[in-house]
């Protein structure tokens, strides 16, 4: 991979390998970094490091719960529920 990674070029057209090469140097960056990230010394802390991208996972979700309920509790304090006034309201914009 570090020729790879680093274009170093041994043999051959220096713009054409560089141009073959692209999309593996684009996927070994994107790899790499979660190989690094999900390299554990031991299956307790793979076990913690889940853990505790659950709970991260949980809070962003009620977060976005919480957020939803808010909009809907405004969405009903201000739409017009009694009949009458909005009878009224359409009867003023019929008649102007």
């Amino acid at each position: 991979m570090d020729i790879i990674e680093n274009n170093i070029i041994i043999f051959g057209n220096e713009v054409d390998l560089s141009y073959y090469f692209y999309k593996y140097r684009k996927r070994w960056r994107n790899n790499k970094f979660r190989m690094e990230k999900y390299s554990f010394s031991s299956p307790a802390e793979m076990r913690e490091t889940r853990r505790r991208w659950l709970d991260e996972q949980k809070q962003r979700y009620l977060k976005k719960i919480e957020t939803f309920e808010k909009e809907r509790e405004f969405i009903k304090e201000h739409t017009i529920e009694d009949d009458t006034s909005e009878r009224a309201f359409r009867s003023v914009l019929q008649s102007s």
